[in-house]
C-alpha cells in the first residue's frame, strides 16, 4: 500500500510540474480543491503550449460529471471510462464564438446576410431564393425535379463569377466547369452528382449546342436522367444518370428557352457601391455552414419528403416544377422561410410570364422590320405584329395588342418611342406631318445584348 501511495504522489508530482496550482475541480465534489489554473509555458518555444493552455482551461471550464449527485470514486471511474460531456452552455458560446450560429435557422439567416455583403442584386427577394437553393442541393435527391440557376447580366463585372465561387463552398459538392463536352458533364454526374456550376456559359451554351442542351435538360427530371452510350469494342451499353442541381452564368446572352424553362433566373447588376470582397477567412465560415447543411439533411430528409405545399394558382407546369422542391425545404426549415419563397415565387411568376412575352416581341419586331428602314411607325409594326396568324398578337387580350401596349412592353428593355417628319411634309406644324416610332438603332442594341435572332 505505501509502494501505491508513492506511485500516485510521484505521478502527482509528475502531472503538477507543468502547472502551478492543481485544476479546478467541481465545488459539489466531495475533496475538490478550487483555484486558478496557470500553465507553464517558459520552457516552451513559439508559444505553442500557450495554446494548449487556452485550450485545456476551456475543456476543463466547459467539462461536468454526467451524474453530479455519484460518488466522487464514481465520478473518477466515469472520467476515466471518458464519460463526461460538455457543458452546453460553454459549447453554444464556443461556437457563437467561431462564427457558427446555433440552429438552421441561424445559419440561413447569416448565409444570407453574408450573400447581402459580398453580392449586390436588384431584386431583393433573390436572396432567399440562392440561400434556400443551397440548401436544397444537398437534398435533391429526395425530389423528382432538380431546377437550375441561372445568374444573368449585360455586362461584365456583375458578380456571377464571385457567385458561382461563393455557392461552390455551401452547395453540395460545388463544382465549377468551364467550356465542358457532353462526356464530361454526363461521366461527372453519374460519377458524384455534384452541383456543377458552369461560368462563361454565353460562350458554349446556345442553341446550336445540341449535345451539350440535350444533357444539361435531361438532368431536370429523375425519369428523364439517363444517357445512353455504346462503349467498348463489345459494344456494350452503358447508362449515365445526369440528374441534379446546376447553375449558369451568362453575360449578355439568354438561355435557350427549354433550359431557361428549366432554371430559376437571377439577374444581376452591377453594385452602386463597394461591395465587401470575398476572402478565405469566408471560405472557411462557409464550409463550416456547408457541414451543418449536410448534417440538417441527414437528419430530416425523410421529413421534407413527405412535406406537401400548396402551389400559386398561376404557378404550374414547369414552373411549379422549379418552385415545389424550394418551397418544400423552406417549409422544413420553418421561421418565415417559407412565406419569403412563396412570396418570390408568386411575383417571379408574373415577372417571368412577362419577360418570356418580351423576347418573344423582340424576335417578332425584328422578323418585321423592314428591310433598309432605319425607322418604322409605331401603328406600322402593330398592323405587321397582329397579322401574323400564329403569333399572339392578333388575339392578344383585352382591347387587343395597340401602339400603347407595344410601347409599354419595350419599356421594359428601355426602348422609348420617338417621332420622326414625314417625308413630303415641308410644313412641320401641319397635323400628320410627324410620325411616333422606333428607331433600328435604338433596337439593334437591345438585340444584341439579348442575343435575339431573326426568325
Amino acid at each position: 500500500m505505501r509502494k501505491t501511495n508513492g506511485m500516485r504522489k510521484d505521478a502527482e508530482r509528475e502531472r503538477t510540474s507543468l502547472f502551478t496550482s492543481p485544476m479546478k475541480c467541481d465545488p459539489r465534489q466531495a475533496g475538490c480543491r478550487t483555484s486558478q489554473i496557470q500553465f507553464e509555458s517558459q520552457t516552451a518555444s513559439n508559444g505553442w503550449l500557450s495554446v494548449v493552455k487556452d485550450q485545456c482551461v476551456e475543456m476543463i471550464n466547459g467539462v461536468e460529471t454526467a451524474n453530479s449527485q455519484s460518488h466522487p470514486r464514481d465520478a473518477s471511474r466515469q472520467s476515466r471510462q471518458g464519460r463526461l460531456r460538455l457543458n452546453p452552455q460553454v459549447l453554444a458560446s464556443r461556437q457563437q464564438a467561431q462564427g457558427r450560429p446555433k440552429t438552421i435557422l441561424d445559419t440561413l439567416d447569416a448565409l444570407e446576410a453574408l450573400f447581402r455583403r459580398l453580392i449586390w442584386l436588384p431584386n431583393d427577394s433573390d436572396y432567399p431564393v440562392i440561400v434556400v437553393w443551397a440548401l436544397y442541393t444537398h437534398l435533391f435527391d429526395k425530389f423528382m425535379h432538380a431546377p437550375r440557376l441561372a445568374l444573368h447580366s449585360p455586362v461584365p463585372g456583375c458578380g456571377k463569377t464571385n457567385l458561382l465561387g461563393i455557392l461552390s463552398d455551401i452547395v453540395r459538392e460545388g463544382f465549377m466547369v468551364l467550356i465542358p463536352s457532353p462526356a464530361a458533364i454526363f461521366r461527372k454526374m453519374d460519377a458524384r452528382h455534384p452541383t456543377m456550376l458552369f461560368d462563361e456559359a454565353d460562350k458554349y451554351l446556345y442553341t446550336s449546342n445540341n449535345d451539350v442542351l440535350a444533357v444539361l435538360n435531361a438532368g431536370h427530371n429523375r425519369k428523364s436522367a439517363n444517357v445512353v452510350r455504346v462503349m467498348g469494342e463489345d459494344y456494350h451499353v452503358e447508362h449515365y444518370n445526369v440528374f441534379g442541381p446546376m447553375a449558369f452564368a451568362l453575360k449578355a446572352k439568354e438561355l435557350a428557352a427549354d433550359l431557361a424553362d428549366r432554371s430559376l433566373r437571377i439577374n444581376m447588376q452591377k453594385a452602386p457601391h463597394q461591395m465587401e470582397p470575398f476572402t478565405k477567412e469566408h471560405e472557411k465560415i462557409l464550409r463550416g455552414w456547408r457541414d451543418q447543411f449536410v448534417r440538417w439533411a441527414k437528419n430530416h430528409s425523410s421529413d421534407v419528403a413527405d412535406i406537401t405545399v400548396e402551389m400559386p394558382q398561376d404557378l404550374i407546369n414547369r414552373g411549379a416544377d422549379n418552385w415545389r422542391p424550394l418551397l418544400k425545404v423552406a417549409k422544413a426549415v420553418g421561421g418565415e422561410w417559407h412565406d419569403r419563397i412563396m412570396a418570390a415565387a408568386t411575383a417571379y411568376q408574373q415577372t417571368h410570364e412577362s419577360q418570356d412575352r418580351g423576347m418573344l416581341l423582340l424576335s417578332h419586331l425584328r422578323a418585321v422590320w423592314e428591310k433598309g428602314a432605319d425607322f418604322m411607325g409605331s401603328y406600322k409594326l402593330v398592323n405587321k405584329l397582329t397579322a401574323e396568324e400564329h403569333w399572339p398578337w392578333g388575339d392578344y387580350p383585352g382591347n387587343g395588342f395597340t401602339t400603347h401596349k407595344l410601347a409599354g412592353k419595350l419599356k421594359h428593355f428601355g426602348i422609348k418611342p420617338d417621332q420622326r417628319q414625314l417625308k413630303g411634309q415641308i410644313n412641320p406644324q401641319i397635323v400628320g406631318a410627324w410620325e411616333r416610332g422606333y428607331w433600328l438603332k435604338d433596337l439593334e442594341k437591345v438585340w444584341d445584348a439579348y442575343g435575339v435572332q431573326s426568325l
